[in-house]
C-alpha cells in the first residue's frame, strides 16, 4: 500500500505543477503528461481534439456493463495560498488542482496500469475519460466524446468533502433584466423614474419569495443570487437604464415554469418598463439514490472506509450533465479534499487510496 501511496502522490505532484488554467496549452500539457506516463507503461490510448483541446480516453476490459469514469485536467487560476506547486504535509497533497480533480486522474492512471495487467478480473468494460475544460464549459472535453463512449455507469471524479457520494445537481437558469426608467437631474428625483430604485425593490420582491427561502427549506432548495448590477451614467442623473443579471439554481423537483411564474411576480408593481430574457440553461442531474450504481457505492464505500456515505444533491454544476440527458446513471464521486477553488486546496492521501480500492472493487466485482 505504501508503494502504491507514493506512486499516486508523484503522478499527483507532477500534474499539479502544470498551471493547468492557462487554455489550451495547460490543460494540453497536463494531458501529454497522462499520454506519456500511460505510453510508458504499453497502455493504447485514445486522443481526440476539440475547440484546440485535447481529451485522451482509455478502455479496459470486455464485460457488457460500460462504465465511464471521467475526470477534469483544467485547473481554476492559482492564488498565493494555492499554487501550481504540489507539497505533501499531515497526510494531504496541497496545490491548486490537488482536489478538483487532479486527484481522480492521478488515481485513474495507476488504476488503468494495475487493471491491464490483470485485465481478466473486469467484470465491467471501464472507460477512462480525461478532459480538458471542465472549468470552463465541458463543451470540448465531455461534451465532445458522450456520443463516441456511451455508459450503463457514469462516475465523475469530483472531490468530495467527507465521506460522501453526490447523486444530483441543480440546474442554471440564469436571467437578466433591463429596467427602463425615465432620466432626469440627481437633485430632483420627482421629476424622473430611477431605474436603480426599480431595480433594487424587484430584488427584494424576488428574494422574499417563499421559493427561494433556502434558510427554511435547505440547501437544497432553488436559490436565485443577484450578483451583477449595471446602472447609470453621471453622479447627477437619475439613472435611465439598469441591468440585472441573477444566478438562478434549481433542483430538478422544480420546473422552469414554476421560477418565471416568481419573477413575473416579482415585476408586476415596479413602475417602469421591464425585459427579461433567460442567459444561461443547464439541465438538472439526478440518479435514485436507490439505483444500482448509487447503492453499489455505498457498499463499497461502506467496506472500504468504514461507514456508510452521505448522499446529496451538489448545489453547483459538473460534467454530468452531458452524460445524465442520455439515460445513464450519473454520480459525482471523488477523493476526498477540501477548500478546491480556494486558498490551501488539498486532497487527503488515504482518500486517494480509497478511493483507488473503491473503484477497483466496483469494476471488478
Amino acid at each position: 500500500m505504501e508503494q502504491l501511496s507514493d506512486e499516486i502522490v508523484g503522478y499527483l505532484l507532477n500534474l499539479i505543477e502544470i498551471p493547468s488554467y492557462k487554455y489550451p496549452e495547460g490543460p494540453n500539457k497536463a494531458m501529454e503528461y497522462i499520454n506519456v506516463t500511460l505510453a510508458k507503461e504499453d497502455v493504447n490510448t485514445s486522443l481526440f481534439e476539440s475547440g484546440g483541446l485535447k481529451n485522451l480516453v482509455v478502455e479496459v476490459g470486455q464485460g457488457s456493463q460500460r462504465v465511464v469514469i471521467n475526470t477534469h485536467l483544467d485547473v481554476v487560476p492559482e492564488s498565493e495560498k494555492s499554487r501550481c506547486k504540489g507539497t505533501v504535509k499531515d497526510g494531504k497533497v496541497y496545490g491548486r488542482g490537488s482536489a478538483d480533480a487532479k486527484a481522480a486522474a492521478a488515481v485513474m492512471v495507476s488504476l488503468i496500469i494495475k487493471l491491464l495487467k490483470n485485465e481478466s478480473i473486469l467484470t465491467k468494460k471501464a472507460i477512462f475519460e480525461f478532459v480538458s475544460d471542465e472549468e470552463v464549459s465541458g463543451e470540448n472535453g465531455t461534451g465532445a466524446l458522450v456520443s463516441k463512449y456511451p455508459a450503463d455507469w457514469c462516475i465523475f471524479g469530483e472531490p468530495m468533502d467527507g465521506n460522501r457520494i453526490c447523486y444530483g445537481s441543480k440546474a442554471i437558469f440564469s436571467q437578466k433584466l433591463t429596467f427602463h426608467g425615465i432620466p432626469g437631474h440627481g437633485s430632483r428625483p420627482w421629476e424622473g423614474k430611477n431605474a436603480i430604485l426599480c431595480a433594487a425593490k424587484f430584488i427584494t420582491n424576488l428574494t422574499s419569495q417563499e421559493l427561494f427561502d433556502y434558510e427554511t427549506l435547505g440547501k437544497e432548495a432553488t436559490t436565485v443570487t443577484p450578483s451583477i448590477i449595471r446602472g447609470g451614467t453621471k453622479i447627477n442623473q437619475i439613472p435611465e437604464l439598469c441591468e440585472l443579471k441573477v444566478d438562478v439554481r434549481r433542483p430538478a423537483t422544480v420546473s422552469e415554469e414554476e421560477i418565471l411564474v416568481a419573477f413575473e411576480k416579482s415585476m408586476k408593481d415596479i413602475d417602469c418598463e421591464i425585459l427579461r430574457e433567460t442567459t444561461s440553461r443547464v439541465p438538472p442531474v439526478y440518479t435514485d439514490p436507490n439505483s444500482e450504481l448509487v447503492q453499489t457505492l455505498v457498499k463499497e464505500t461502506e467496506k472500504v472506509v468504514g461507514e456508510k456515505p452521505e448522499l446529496y444533491i451538489a448545489t453547483g454544476s459538473s460534467d454530468a450533465v452531458f452524460y445524465a440527458p442520455t439515460g445513464v446513471q450519473v454520480v459525482e464521486f471523488g477523493p476526498r479534499g477540501k477548500n478546491w477553488h480556494g486558498p490551501e486546496e488539498y486532497v487527503e492521501i488515504q482518500g486517494l487510496l480509497d478511493w483507488y480500492q473503491i473503484i477497483h472493487n466496483l469494476l471488478t466485482t
